[in-house]
């Protein structure tokens, strides 16, 4: 995300140097759904539960996988909505 490759490990984060890299607690949420996004769907951004990028995540939020950003509560809606078609 934002141009710099990131390593998740238990404990953190590590930049593709291997430097530990201190990051913001929404940062770091949002590192954590597109690893979660990344590992189950690959590059795909269609799916049962993604529609265009946008995907419904376990937790009852949405993600857009094309900029790295939670949904507003009124996009997750409306993607919940599109998702039941």
């Amino acid at each position: 995300m934002e141009g710099i490759t990131y390593i998740v490990t238990p404990t953190g984060f590590l930049d593709k140097n291997g430097n530990k890299r201190k990051v913001s607690d929404d940062f770091a949420d949002r590192i954590g759904k597109a690893a979660y996004l990344q590992a189950n769907f690959g590059d795909s951004m269609n799916s049962s539960t993604m529609i265009e990028g946008k995907a419904l995540l376990p937790d009852g939020r949405g993600f857009d996988r094309k900029t790295n950003k939670f949904l507003t509560k009124e996009e997750t809606k409306a993607l919940e909505n599109a998702l039941k078609v």
